[in-house]
């Protein structure tokens, strides 16, 4: 008895269940249309905010700390690109925004020192990345990232050729731990809506299983009372046509008889077949929810 296919399988355990790549990305795991509306719908809100967080900061750049603008705009159009490129590719637009971000302090310095370990505008397109690796991406990925970040801010911090205002370590090495924490936590909730989700699925096959066998064995035994009765009545009427109807010959005595063994093993067939489906009956009541035969022993 074969059971029918599924959709999806449940993961081996709760560890881990978001793709390394390639996979459909949590805002994108609706099947086909839909997935696709939602990834191009995010990307504009991407591009929308990597707009707004443009002008402002260049707004910031021109006239309070009286920056050029093409510095700023060879480090920010680029970073806003990666924070875009995250929609699709997690890993590779944190990767983007993160070298734009290490190399700010180089071209982009400003007057009198003073600077923050990452400006403002940095951190407006850096943390969506953060968030978004560590959603989407697997544990082990997100832990990875949230360490080369923290080693950028420290990097950033005794590296830079600029003056960094004192307590502005603590406080960036804070924040990126909160950021990658949040994005983890989000990705575990999400492995664990899916599996809750997988889980029901299979419950849910494994309850129509039950109901088709139960249907198939209520028909079967319908099908015995009315077939055997009719089987018995042919076996008995052939057995005693030679006791009630006076002269028959041999050859029909013969036929009679012949009818009535033949009505006798369809009769214990019939039973035997309805034994057999009784039985896969039981073992299906007794069978754990989300078990059918092939896959649970």
């Amino acid at each position: 008895m074969t059971a029918p296919p599924s959709t999806g399988q449940a993961p081996a355990d709760r560890r881990d269940t978001r793709p390394s790549g390639g996979a459909p990305l949590p805002w994108a795991a609706a099947r086909g249309r839909r997935g696709c509306r939602h990834t191009w719908l995010l990307t504009g809100v991407a591009v929308l905010y990597v707009v707004l967080v443009l002008l402002a900061a260049s707004d910031v750049v021109a006239t309070d700390q009286q920056l050029p603008a093409s510095p700023f705009l060879l480090l920010a159009v680029p970073a806003a690109a990666g924070t875009v490129l995250t929609v699709r590719a997690p890993v590779a637009g944190w990767a983007l925004v993160t070298a734009c971000l290490v190399m700010t302090p180089f071209l982009l310095q400003r007057p009198g020192g003073g600077a923050p370990v990452v400006e403002a505008w940095g951190w407006c397109l850096w943390v969506p990345t953060l968030l978004a690796v560590g959603w989407a991406r697997p544990r082990r990925t997100g832990l990875l990232v949230g360490a080369g970040s923290l080693l950028v801010v420290v990097l950033l911090r005794f590296g830079a050729p600029v003056e960094i205002t004192p307590g502005h370590l603590q406080v960036s090495l804070l924040g990126v731990a909160l950021v990658v924490l949040v994005g983890i936590s989000l990705g575990v909730r999400w492995d664990a809506g899916r599996a809750l989700a997988v889980e029901q699925q299979r419950t849910e096959e494994a309850l129509a299983q039950r109901g088709a066998l139960a249907e198939r064995a209520r028909i079967a035994r319908e099908m015995h009372d009315v077939v055997a009765h009719e089987l018995s009545a042919i076996a008995v009427r052939a057995e005693t046509a030679p006791y009630r109807v006076a002269g028959l010959s041999p050859e029909a005595r013969e036929e009679l008889a012949a009818t009535a063994s033949t009505a006798r093993r369809a009769l214990t067939e019939l039973q035997q077949l309805l034994g057999v489906l009784r039985a896969e009956d039981q073992q299906a009541d007794r069978r754990p929810a989300g078990c059918w035969p092939g896959r649970c022993g």
